[in-house]
């Protein structure tokens, strides 16, 4: 292989008749490869390579730089000088190229199976396991679950979190709180080198609702006929003070009726504890009055029991407009029965105890009374106060 002192009029004026390597004189292993004009070039094909060992190995290997002029020769002496600086640090070039390659093509839905795999699976629970997939189901792999991670940058990610706005603040932040979790995920297994969610800001959280239905509305919706599972789904969580995702996954298996208790499992619960409700007679009847089914242990259910009622919200525009009643969600069910119960007289903390809310601080830490007997109660007068107004 021929040594020269290459220049730029020498790479740009030199012709073969068959391809020859010329090895750079002022830097070892910079090497310009030159092919003879044919189909792919009149003038020939000159390209730059770098011919390296690794530290410890005889093995040799090569490194394609570009072509010239694409690269001129300065430019390529200095490529040339950085690759031999990181093989002196023990690296391989084409390792490199090739990682950086992976990355580039890896997709956000790559990245968000490997992030529920090894990430969520071992820190989170599962019901937070489940809502973080539907999410990304439903809100994030539609839009950009097929991207390169390389390229979803901050602009992206704001305009589709600004996209979301319609779908309520409480789903902005909510996805906007996953993608963070994943993003950083990445970043400590070096994935990417930024997380795009360091600076930016989560949307801020809306006003928190106090809406409470009044006496007029629990009568409208108790009567109605307009679904036999969904109606008996606002009683129970009504009578029970139940988050409503509680009362769409409740299964039978869950339920003592003998007891009047509904016991729902620590994975199943916000809190991450056991949550034990007790049942009143009537809440009891709602329950009584819904057929069971073979198929599945769901109580409130429209598939036999294999799947919990789905259909909620096109339901609730039924049910708004056949009672003749508007501004009111499901989720404000619940508010109603604990301020039910706060009128009725309960202390605070049975009120928290009953709709299992967490105590925080130091409180938490040395009460620990279970409030078993002032829930039944609570129950009872509830169930007393909604039998009275319907």
């Amino acid at each position: 292989m021929p040594r020269v002192n290459l220049t730029d009029r020498f790479c740009r004026t030199v012709t073969v008749e068959e391809a020859t390597d010329y090895r750079d004189s002022k830097v070892g292993g910079l090497e310009l490869r030159v092919a003879p004009p044919g189909r792919r070039s009149s003038e020939g094909v000159r390209s730059w390579r770098v011919t390296y060992r690794l530290p410890g190995s005889r093995k040799k290997h090569a490194y394609k730089i570009g072509r010239f002029p694409d690269v001129g020769l300065a430019e390529a002496r200095a490529t040339a000088r950085n690759l031999f600086a990181t093989i002196a640090r023990g690296e391989d070039p084409k390792h490199n190229r090739q990682a950086a390659t992976r990355r580039r093509e890896r997709t956000l839905k790559a990245l968000w199976s490997d992030y529920m795999r090894l990430h969520v699976a071992i820190h989170n629970r599962h019901r937070t396991s489940q809502d973080k997939q539907q999410a990304f189901a439903t809100y994030i792999e539609p839009a950009l679950g097929s991207w390169p991670i390389s390229e979803v940058d901050r602009p992206m990610l704001e305009e589709f979190l600004v996209g979301l706005a319609q779908k309520g603040t409480s789903t902005q932040r909510k996805v906007h709180r996953y993608l963070s979790s994943c993003f950083g995920f990445a970043l400590e297994r070096g994935d990417i080198a930024h997380n795009p969610f360091t600076s930016m800001k989560a949307p801020k959280p809306a006003p928190p609702r106090e809406r409470v239905l009044s006496d007029e509305e629990i009568r409208a919706f108790w009567w109605s006929e307009v679904h036999a599972v969904y109606v008996p789904m606002l009683r129970f969580s009504l009578l029970t003070g139940a988050r409503f995702d509680n009362v769409k996954q409740l299964s039978w298996q869950q339920l003592d009726l003998n007891q009047r208790l509904w016991s729902i499992p620590a994975q199943a619960f916000k809190t991450g504890r056991p949550h034990h409700v007790p049942l009143s007679d009537l809440a009891v009847d709602v329950l009584e009055a819904i057929p069971r089914w073979e198929a599945g242990d769901f109580v409130f259910t429209t598939r036999g029991g294999e799947k919990p009622f789905g259909n909620v919200g096109k339901t609730h525009a039924k049910l708004l407009q056949a009672t003749a009643t508007s501004g009111w969600h499901r989720h404000d069910v619940r508010r109603t029965a604990g301020t039910i119960l706060q009128r009725s007289g309960f202390p605070l903390e049975v009120v928290a105890a009953f709709l299992g809310h967490k105590l925080q601080g130091v409180t938490a830490i040395y009460l620990r009374h279970d409030y078993a007997l002032e829930k039944r109660k609570a129950a009872a007068e509830l169930a007393s106060v909604i039998a009275r107004n319907i």
